[in-house]
């Protein structure tokens, strides 16, 4: 056992001593005190090494291998890791009050920049929080604040967080069942179908309707041309807030500032998180107007919205202030826009190349990559029930495997479909990169050629392994 130097609080470890643990206590530390089925599968893939560096695209593992980060924390990382813009203003203000008990000045003129930089400008109310799912049930409190109403409508398949009201507005069953009863009054409609979402508005009892621009974790979908300007036109007309979640597709990641300027529209909350805080500090945040706002907050300081501790601390209102910079003066969104074109433009050449790959869809550097369910050959043989959840489960995870062990490329799988493979790379990510990842992927497909027989075979003993996880 480790132990600290200190005599009163015995096998206590010190700062020094868990930054010189192994991968083997690592993992000893993980399964007993923090989730041993995620410790379990990182082992089983080979990744139980922990990262110990990272600079840009890239991060090491402690014994020195080296990866390119195509996952970017699930777009946290539009800046890659460890930008020095950000270490840089961190270290500026380091001896700054974080706590202000008081009017802070950094959330004061992050507020303001991120009203001015709002589409439409318009969004003139800015409310701090800590992560995505809680600027999310914030908003939610907001709409039913507003509009006197209840109900929520979100779309099937959508993913907007893991908390009690966040989770009320995620069809996945598996993340709800467990949990349930959740948040009620919430209704789901197919995403893209704007007849569907009049149908759930016209009653006039909904308070409103969250909709990601792009669904991330539905495997990068873009919806049909016109439909965020078709949701904005119906909930003006039947009185509900449009709550658009930008907390994966905003700051750059889809070629725009903002992904709803694709469709220049102006929603009632913009809800931000993830890279907000320049892949350092956890930082969300709500924008809205000044009629909305006042609906939500009251007229009293003993307001009953919401006030987390650590709402627009210092640090993290520096962070994002840094990060708003970087991304205005770097050029790095329409840097983001072209590479992001040159990414789904690479990967629909491979997709006319191998039949493994079904679907490639997304927008700017926010690509998935779905994969067709495998037939024939040897994995014919296996029994139904295997085969059936193999097939489903781990289509995409057979690359997540090749293109870790063989390439050193890091991605996942969508948490709500297993079939599709992202591709979202920093906004700092290069045309070489891009190229990178695409021959990889490529030598993978011609590996696996027409079916998943040869990946499963290669990878099947990691897989039976992890279907008992």
């Amino acid at each position: 056992m480790i132990t600290a130097t200190s005599p009163l609080v015995p096998d206590l470890i010190t700062l020094d001593q868990a930054l010189e643990l192994d991968s083997a206590q690592n993992l000893a530390l993980h399964r007993r005190h923090l989730n041993p089925r995620i410790a379990a599968l990182f082992e089983i893939i080979g990744a139980e090494t922990p990262l110990t560096r990272a600079e840009g695209c890239h991060v090491w593992d402690a014994r020195g291998v080296r990866y390119l980060d195509f996952l970017s924390g699930f777009a946290a990382l539009n800046l890659g890791h460890n930008h020095p813009a950000i270490d840089g203003a961190l270290e500026r203000t380091r001896d700054c009050c974080n706590l202000v008990e008081g009017l802070s000045p950094a959330a004061a003129a992050l507020a303001h920049n991120l009203a001015v930089l709002s589409p439409g400008r318009g969004l003139d109310r800015v409310f701090f929080a800590n992560s995505g799912a809680e600027a999310i049930d914030a908003s939610l409190k907001l709409a039913r604040a507003a509009t006197g109403r209840s109900r929520i409508v979100a779309c099937e398949r959508g993913f907007h967080g893991r908390t009690m009201a966040a989770l009320s507005i995620n069809s996945t069953r598996a993340f709800r069942e467990k949990f349930e009863p959740l948040v009620p009054h919430t209704s789901f409609v197919p995403y893209g179908d704007a007849d569907a979402l009049e149908q759930a508005l016209k009653q006039r009892d909904v308070a409103g309707f969250v909709v990601e621009p792009v669904q991330g974790e539905a495997g990068m979908v873009v919806p049909p041309p016109g439909y965020l300007r078709q949701a904005r036109a119906l909930c003006s007309r039947y009185g509900s807030l449009l709550i658009a979640d930008e907390v994966q597709t905003g700051l750059g990641r889809t070629g725009r500032l903002f992904a709803v300027e694709h469709d220049d529209i102006v929603p009632d909350a913009l809800v931000l998180g993830k890279a907000l805080g320049g892949g350092v500090m956890p930082i969300s945040a709500v924008l809205t107007s000044e009629e909305h706002w006042k609906a939500a907050h009251g007229g009293t300081p003993r307001s009953p919205f919401q006030t987390p501790t650590f709402g627009g601390n210092t640090r993290a209102c520096v962070a994002a202030l840094a990060t708003l910079e970087v991304l205005l003066q770097g050029g790095l969104i329409p840097h983001a826009a072209g590479l992001g074109e040159l990414l789904l433009t690479r990967l629909r050449e491979l997709q006319a190349k191998h039949p493994l790959m079904a679907e490639v869809s997304g927008r700017g550097l926010m690509a998935g990559i779905r994969f067709a369910a495998p037939a024939g050959g040897v994995i014919s043989s296996m029994t139904g029930g295997v085969l059936q959840r193999l097939s489903h489960d781990f289509i995409a995870g057979l690359f997540v495997l090749e293109l870790r062990q063989t390439h050193r490329i890091l991605t996942l799988s969508t948490l709500n479909d297993p079939t599709v493979l992202r591709a979202q790379p920093p906004l700092v990510c290069t045309h070489g990169h891009v190229e990178e990842f695409v021959r990889a992927l490529d030598q993978t497909l011609t590996e696996f050629r027409d079916s998943l027989s040869a990946g499963l075979l290669k990878h099947w003993h990691l897989l039976v392994r992890a279907l008992t996880v």
